[in-house]
């Protein structure tokens, strides 16, 4: 079996022929499923629905179609996409409580009937466009144990539920369920029993209302590699929460528990393999030009909060002399700049660097400014290797 090293380097071997110095990725199917795996083995009660706006990868898509992974899609084009591989309305959310009017038209047009909202105006919304919809309504929790926060955009607070109530019956609008986001990058395993336990005081108080519920999505903020937090306590954490909050309900059907993790499929399937392509040195200062930037898959730095390891392929002593580094990406833009001063070996140009573990928010954000492509792909099987 090669290692991710043996497998770039069968991709860098110039024939002669080509230059080869395009940023490019490999891809890992295999970790898909092993995630997948994963998921059924901890959380065998809750259907997943694959966040695709974490890297809507058709090919990782289709193999999670396969696996038997339902989709959350937030746009019409995603919706799209989705509907092209799986051809089934049942399978997806529509898990943007903002949603626009033309994307919510073509729901209704094909079907897709769950989704989320978080405000009168946006079941008012609903009710005109796809009266037959069935709502989840999407609350506030603590995000903040997450990098990436979501309660200042989205969710209904405490003070506006009975509100919400009151206006979905008033609407005879079919409110089905209940959701909620720890946020992105969530460190604290406790902030999902905390908020499965917010969600059953809000279900407590939907019962006087006569409303039919039956679905609790428990959202995202699940890790894909093991690092500030482990999947495993995670989910002892909402194993928990629903046996202490929602034992009644789960051992006789009335609720089903379904999640939108994201991250968690996709960031070990992803290894970023770049090269120099310029370099400056004066003194003990270095300055490096790499083919991929902040335009490219490095935007998680700034929107993401991520912080990537550059890796150089070949190997350094460990007595060889630390610069000051700085690492910027391909455009003209002085902005696009990945790392400032930070400690580095010296690297050649034409020299090759990669990042592991990165899969997730950083190919769907991804664009073509100043003319640089998105990173290309070479799908892998490393097992099989």
């Amino acid at each position: 079996m090669k290692n991710v090293k043996d497998i770039i380097k069968g991709y860098i071997k110039n024939d002669g022929a080509d230059i080869k110095d395009e940023p490019f990725y490999i891809v890992d199917l295999d970790k898909v499923t092993e995630q997948y795996e994963r998921w059924v083995e901890y959380l065998p009660n809750i259907q997943p629905y694959f966040a695709v706006k974490s890297n809507p990868d058709a090919n990782i898509m289709r193999l999670l179609a396969t696996l038997g992974c339902n989709f959350d899609c937030a746009s019409k084009n995603e919706l799209i996409n989705v509907m092209a591989i799986i051809n089934n309305p049942e399978r997806i959310i529509f898990a943007n409580p903002c949603k626009v009017s033309s994307h919510l038209k073509y729901a209704r047009e094909n079907n897709i009937a769950r989704m989320t909202f978080d405000s009168i105006e946006e079941l008012e919304k609903i009710y005109y466009i796809y009266p037959e919809a069935q709502v989840l309504l999407r609350i506030c929790v603590d995000d903040t144990n997450s990098t990436c926060k979501f309660n200042s955009k989205f969710g209904c607070h405490q003070h506006n539920i009975l509100k919400i109530f009151e206006r979905a019956k008033s609407l005879r609008m079919n409110l089905v369920g209940f959701s909620f986001h720890v946020g992105s990058g969530c460190s604290d395993p406790l902030s999902f029993y905390n908020a499965i336990e917010d969600c059953s005081i809000v279900y407590d108080a939907s019962k006087e209302f006569g409303f039919d519920i039956r679905i609790i999505d428990i959202g995202g903020g699940f890790p894909g590699v093991d690092k500030t937090i482990r999947f495993a306590d995670i989910c002892d954490n909402i194993n928990k929460a629903i046996a202490d909050f929602f034992l009644y309900e789960t051992s006789n059907a009335i609720i089903q528990f379904i999640a939108e993790p994201g991250r968690y499929f996709t960031e070990a399937t992803h290894t970023l393999v770049m090269n120099v392509i310029a370099k400056k040195k004066e003194a003990d200062v270095i300055k490096y030009y790499l083919n991929d930037g902040i335009y490219g898959s490095f935007n998680c730095i700034g929107y993401d909060h991520q912080k990537p390891e550059l890796i150089p392929l070949l190997p350094r002593d460990g007595y060889d002399k630390i610069y000051n580094s700085t690492f910027f990406g391909p455009t003209c833009d002085s902005l696009d700049c990945i790392y400032k001063d930070i400690p580095f070996h010296e690297l050649n140009v034409g020299e090759w660097i990669y990042v592991c573990n990165f899969g997730s928010y950083t190919v769907s954000p991804s664009s073509s400014f100043n003319g640089f492509s998105v990173s290309d792909k070479k799908y892998i099987k490393i097992r099989d290797s």
